[in-house]
């Protein structure tokens, strides 16, 4: 990872907890969807935020997109939607989907998923059999899941 000098002064520990969190998860592999990786990375950096002190802006931020993005949500934001669906609401989006499959499931099997997605093809074919391998649940169910 490298950090342009000109931001540096910018790079908080929120910021470096996200991008060390994509570090250690590429060397599962690149199969990944970018929901997952994205939401993995967010997932990891709210904690850090709500850990800091900052839980009140983790809980507004996180009603602001249940009340706005997440009934708006069709399909899980894959790389051709992640930007263009959702724009910029993709990460918290994404971080949502995260949140609800580790509160549903538990950080075990959510890293269990995120093992065989990143080993695998990111096609919809094998993203379909892994979910239901390990959540017993489709694409569109997690959709419909997460806006409930």
């Amino acid at each position: 990872m490298v950090i342009n000098p000109d931001g540096r002064l910018k790079a908080d520990r929120l910021l470096l907890a996200h991008e060390f969190t994509h570090a250690a998860m590429s060397t599962l592999g690149g199969g990944a969807p970018t929901w997952l990786v994205e939401g993995y990375a967010m997932y990891v950096e709210q904690r850090l935020a709500e850990q800091s002190g900052y839980d009140e802006d983790v809980a507004d931020w996180r009603d602001e997109l249940m009340s706005e993005a997440i009934p708006k949500l069709t399909v899980l934001p894959i790389d051709g939607v992640f930007h263009g669906e959702y724009d910029e609401e993709s990460y918290g989006v994404s971080w949502i989907i995260v949140e609800h499959l580790v509160t549903k499931y538990g950080l075990a099997k959510l890293n269990a998923l995120y093992v065989d997605l990143a080993r695998g093809d990111d096609g919809p074919v094998v993203r379909e059999q892994v979910l239901r391998k390990h959540l017993k649940i489709s694409e569109a169910a997690l959709v419909a899941a997460v806006k409930k």
